[in-house]
């Protein structure tokens, strides 16, 4: 990053918005319709002027998630550059006309229209670009994969070019899920057709 930046909340409401409504199906079996509103992450990341070197954009999180023998452990996520860049790639401020609900990721929580919902990070207070992940956790891209989960891969359709689907897995739960679109995801043991989004 060439210069560093520190945003208050309200001056990043005053950036262009983007408002979408958006069904995320979770694969854990609940599902929620809203209104959201935010900015799209690449306008806000380039009024840092960002080097082109930098490899990945790096979430950290307001929540504890678990304590270790060292104190509290913070969730954090990361994308690649061609993700943070995207127009879908979003910061959300508001749902449903109203500033963010804590229980829905106040004061930012991220979406990734073309990844799995463990990528949208929620509680987030800071963003950074870096070429490494050495440092931070396990060194991984994620809380998660530094705890075992094993693949998070895009499958674009090849007649269309479009992002269809995702397969994650857990190493130690064999868990296993599709994402279809960025938003509907199903339990891959169910068989269930995949479709592109028609949004």
């Amino acid at each position: 990053m060439i210069r560093p930046l520190s945003l208050a909340l309200a001056a990043l409401a005053a950036l262009p918005s983007r408002t979408q409504i958006t069904r995320h199906d979770c694969v854990k079996g609940w599902r929620c319709t809203a209104k959201w509103q935010g900015v799209p992450l690449g306008t806000a990341l380039n009024l840092a002027q960002p080097k082109k070197t930098g490899r990945s954009a790096v979430f950290h999180c307001y929540n504890a998630i678990e304590r270790s023998p060292a104190g509290a452990v913070f969730y954090h996520e990361s994308i690649d550059p061609i993700d943070a860049d995207h127009a879908q790639t979003i910061l959300f401020y508001a749902m449903n006309g109203a500033p963010l609900p804590v229980a829905n990721g106040a004061p930012l929580r991220l979406w990734v229209e073309r990844q799995l919902g463990c990528k949208m990070a929620k509680y987030i207070h800071r963003i950074e670009l870096e070429d490494t992940l050495i440092g931070l956790g396990f060194g991984k891209e994620s809380y998660w994969v530094d705890r075992g989960l094993r693949t998070v891969r895009r499958q674009p359709d090849t007649r269309s070019g479009v992002f269809l689907s995702a397969k994650i897995s857990h190493g130690s739960t064999g868990c296993e899920a599709l994402a279809c679109g960025g938003h509907n995801l199903r339990r891959a043991r169910k068989a269930a057709p995949i479709v592109p989004s028609s949004r």
